[in-house]
């Protein structure tokens, strides 16, 4: 029997971007809560990890300003990337 292209042609979207592990996404990240929220965080305060992103912070208007834009934040990541696991964020 034969199987549909799709089957073959999802695993070229799990390849991970070149560089070390996870930093393209805490780039992309990044740039998504600069342009959405107009605010700086460093890349290398953010950490992806089973499905969540940590965000190392101590600014408490950051954390609130992000926590009520959670959704946004995790609907733009969704749209952005097809394969998607990353849902909930967390402040460290």
């Amino acid at each position: 029997m034969w199987s549909p292209v799709s089957n073959y042609l999802d695993k070229f979207f799990k390849i991970a971007p070149p560089g070390k592990p996870g930093e393209f996404y805490r780039q992309e990240i990044s740039k998504i809560i600069k342009e959405n929220l107009n605010m700086e965080i460093n890349p290398d305060d953010i950490d992806c990890r089973w499905g969540n992103i940590h965000i190392k912070t101590k600014n408490n208007a950051v954390k609130n300003e992000i926590f009520i834009n959670k959704a946004k934040i995790i609907k733009i990541l969704d749209e952005k990337f097809k394969n998607n696991q990353l849902k909930e964020i967390r402040f460290n």
